[in-house]
């Protein structure tokens, strides 16, 4: 089973596309799901896999894959972490993301901006940002 979350507005007819529906919640509005990290108005059941193009063209979010895209990112703050004297797991960094606790993590690469790690701390805060954006 698959799960979509939708991001832009609430599920009703024509905000979602052709497939089998096996269960549809909508929240009573717009909030933070910690699964997707970000904002959604509901979420879908289905047994069928969405294309990636559907699920943009719908502004879709797939359950599965909202962690798997941070993933990374992730490993590569830690490695990051570890050249420049600190020990951030990517564990702790995905949780600190699923949390919600984006500024946790910016605030992190931005303490390194002035030190001889700046190209590579804001190369990295600019993917993060990257991916907040598109999350």
């Amino acid at each position: 089973m698959y799960k979509y979350y939708s991001v832009i507005r609430p599920i009703s007819i024509g905000t979602i596309p052709d497939c089998t529906i096996r269960e549809v919640v909508n929240f009573n509005q717009r909030q933070y799901v910690e699964e997707i990290m970000r904002q959604a108005w509901g979420y879908f059941l289905t047994p069928d896999e969405i294309p990636e193009e559907k699920l943009q063209a719908y502004s879709l979010v797939s359950a599965d894959a909202a962690v798997s895209k941070w993933q990374p990112v992730a490993e590569k703050i830690s490695e990051f972490s570890k050249k420049a004297g600190d020990d951030m797991e990517p564990e702790d960094i995905l949780s600190a993301v699923t949390s919600g606790n984006l500024e946790e993590i910016t605030g992190y690469l931005v303490g390194f901006s002035r030190s001889e790690y700046k190209k590579e701390a804001l190369v990295l805060f600019r993917e993060v940002n990257s991916l907040r954006s598109y999350s």
